[in-house]
């Protein structure tokens, strides 16, 4: 009689372990998932399934325990953690859905570099020009597969600015192989230096462009007068010169308002001799782009 009880024992005992031990390698599978393969559903799902698991190993010793020991508490336990887990599972999907990243310290960047499927010499950079993103695009430009060389690149950009180091970057590579340039929605801040680096640029009649004067962002607000920022308002400056903009047009654009800027009428963009192009290279002007 002892033997059995203590095989019980030790039943319940091996249960609560696993009880606590598969929603830990649940999280740490998790983790895995979202550093290597990108995805938050396969994370949340991966820990989703290991922690019913544990919660089904907690019932189980809840079970042993009520019918040859009488004790109760564990089922107490157990309806606790279901209602824990599913609040938490609720978050945690809403966050998977939206490519949010829960388990590992993955920081999602905050800009996607797209190839158009039917068109492969057309990308799309959406986001903000932040550390890493000049190279995203040019690795994914460089790295396609596709990419037919005797045809001319497209790269149509969606962006707020964002590092003015990163869109020099971008601007060289531009230039260089003379990829076309394509604004849809909007070009602000950094994102022109991309646009004036090239030789073709088509702009929508409805899109946003928008200069001001560089700037650094500080606690107090935005600073305009550290001595560094000069050479990227002497640039803009020069590209602007160079595609044959005005004197008034070039002043207006060091404004110093970084909410809303400078933000010129398509005329103006054309007359000035910044939009030089009147049609799209591969895709249609009257179809919307997915972000608009």
């Amino acid at each position: 009689m002892d033997s059995t009880r203590n095989g019980k024992t030790k039943r319940i005992a091996f249960l609560l372990l696993c009880s606590v031990l598969l929603p830990v390698a649940g999280y740490y599978i998790a983790a895995d998932i979202e550093d290597t393969q990108n995805s938050p559903s396969g994370g949340a799902l991966a820990w989703a399934v290991l922690t019913t698991c544990g919660l089904a190993t907690l019932f189980f010793a809840h079970f042993i325990a009520k019918k040859h020991y009488q004790f109760r508490a564990l089922g107490l336990v157990a309806v606790l953690a279901s209602l824990i887990f599913m609040a938490a599972f609720g978050w945690i999907a809403n966050g998977a859905w939206y490519n949010y990243y829960f388990f590992s310290d993955y920081i999602r960047p905050k800009f996607s570099v797209h190839q158009d499927s039917e068109h492969p010499n057309q990308f799309l950079f959406n986001g903000e020009f932040e550390k890493g993103s000049a190279n995203a695009v040019i690795r994914k430009i460089l790295s396609s597969e596709d990419l037919d060389w005797e045809r001319p690149i497209a790269l149509e950009l969606h962006s707020d600015g964002g590092m003015p180091q990163e869109a020099i970057i971008l601007s060289e590579f531009v230039k260089h192989y003379s990829v076309h340039v394509e604004v849809i929605g909007k070009c602000n801040s950094a994102c022109t230096l991309v646009l004036l680096a090239s030789q073709k640029r088509y702009v929508h009649p409805r899109a946003w462009i928008g200069f001001h004067a560089t700037y650094l962002k500080l606690p107090d607000g935005p600073d305009y007068g550290a001595r560094h920022l000069r050479f990227y308002d002497e640039l803009l400056e020069s590209e602007l010169a160079r595609v044959g903009t005005s004197n008034d047009f070039k002043e207006r654009s060091k404004v110093q308002d970084s909410e809303s800027g400078f933000e010129p009428t398509y005329e103006e963009l054309v007359n000035e001799g910044i939009v030089n192009e009147f049609h799209r290279l591969y895709l249609s002007e009257t179809q919307a782009p997915f972000y608009l």
